[in-house]
């Protein structure tokens, strides 16, 4: 069973995303997602699409100057891997 989380950014402007619902292990697991995002850099190939931390039923990254909060609101028997289920984009 995975916790569900709901990730809140501040200082949303155009073409931003204003917060995601994801699925994931631990509050640990879902801070790293809002702090580095969901791609992670592979040594090797100098590349950060190599792997990503969560599996993607929607897309969420947060830029540099916006501050993150995240919140725990359930659990989940759906997805046995985390996910980042839901997001909101603010189109420009």
């Amino acid at each position: 069973m995975l916790k569900l989380f709901k990730i809140e950014l501040t200082d949303v402007e155009y073409d931003d995303y204003d917060g995601a619902i994801v699925a994931a292990e631990s509050l640990s697991q879902a801070k790293e997602l809002a702090e580095y995002g969901n791609e992670i850099w592979d040594e090797e190939t100098h590349s950060y699409v190599v792997r990503e931390r969560f599996k993607r039923e929607d897309n969420f990254e947060r830029r540099s100057y916006q501050k993150y909060t995240v919140k725990e609101i359930g659990t989940t028997t759906k997805y046995t891997e985390p996910t980042i289920i839901l997001s909101s984009f603010n189109a420009g």
